[in-house]
């Protein structure tokens, strides 16, 4: 069963915000600077040379790793709005 005719012609606020879709491409790269950030970069560096700047230095890469995760965890969601609308092609 699909609808009789879909609910918009073009892009609106819904299909721009929720409906949020994600290149694999790029979802692939940014998944493997999420985890360099997140842990091998401050691994490396805590490892190297331990000390309170380098920590520091490590502590700023985690959470930039982290915030790029977090941020490819929302990219990556479905929402249940876009059940309802047709698929988009990725780009």
């Amino acid at each position: 069963m699909r609808p009789f005719e879909p609910p918009h012609t073009g892009d609106s606020y819904l299909t721009r915000e929720m409906a949020f879709v994600v290149a694999r491409k790029h979802a692939r790269k940014l998944r493997m600077i999420a985890l360099v950030l997140m842990a091998g970069l401050p691994a490396l560096l805590l490892l190297a040379a331990p000390g309170h700047v380098t920590g520091a230095l490590a502590l700023m890469m985690h959470l930039a790793g982290t915030l790029v995760a977090r941020w490819l965890f929302f990219a990556e969601a479905r929402h249940v709005m876009a059940l309802y609308y047709p698929p988009r092609a990725e780009s």
